[in-house]
Formats: C-alpha cells, sequence, structure tokens
C-alpha cells in the first residue's frame, strides 16, 4: 500500500534548496530516496538517489553516491539544493494515498528561492 510522507532536511539551507515536500512512496526508507525535484505533477524529469555513481570531478577518496537528474536520457549529478544523501533526510508518514497516485510522486514541495 503507498503512503504519503513528509520528507526533510536541515543540512542544505539558504537560497535556492528545498526543506521539505510531500512524496508518495511504500515506505520511510523509499521516501528519503526521493528528491523533491523529481516528478513534480507528472513532470518527465526524474532525480534520484545512485550509490555507486562516481562523478568526475569527484575527489579518489569520496564515496560514490550522488543525487542524479535523468532528463531524457541525460545524465547530470545535482547537488546543493537537497540534503548530500539521504542518510540526510528524515521521512515522517502523514497519511494514505488514493489508489491513482504512484510511488516517486511529489505532490508538493518547498523550495526557498533567492
Amino acid at each position: 500500500m503507498l503512503r504519503l510522507f513528509k520528507i526533510s532536511q536541515t543540512v542544505a539551507e539558504g537560497y535556492d534548496t528545498y526543506s521539505d515536500a510531500i512524496v508518495v512512496a511504500t515506505d520511510a526508507a523509499t521516501a528519503v530516496l526521493i528528491h523533491p525535484a523529481s516528478n513534480r505533477h507528472g513532470d518527465p524529469v526524474v532525480v534520484a538517489w545512485d550509490p555507486n555513481f562516481k562523478d568526475y570531478g569527484d575527489d579518489d577518496d569520496r564515496p560514490p553516491g550522488h543525487w542524479v537528474e535523468n532528463d531524457k536520457g541525460s545524465l547530470m549529478v545535482r547537488s546543493g539544493d537537497w540534503a548530500p544523501t539521504p542518510a540526510d533526510v528524515t521521512a515522517v508518514e502523514v497519511g494514505t494515498t488514493a489508489p491513482s497516485l504512484a510511488a516517486g510522486l511529489v505532490l508538493c514541495a518547498s523550495f526557498h528561492a533567492g
């Protein structure tokens, strides 16, 4: 059964950052893997946590893992506007969903434009 979660973070703060969002997921562990900029209102751009992605600009001692944006097959690392890793995200269940909603959907997000 799909549920609604409020995901939030306090690591990336200031202008041009997300503080929280309401997302559709099966459980809290899956909810923290959803980026607030992803799949909003049916937008086809997907931003997902990839634990194995190593960016060409990474230091050799930096562990792999990035929020990766997939826009029509073009991969791009996304950083600075959300928590650095899912471990920095908190998920709290706030309700259940309508059967028509899909897992991974971001219903609303709080973005602090600068």
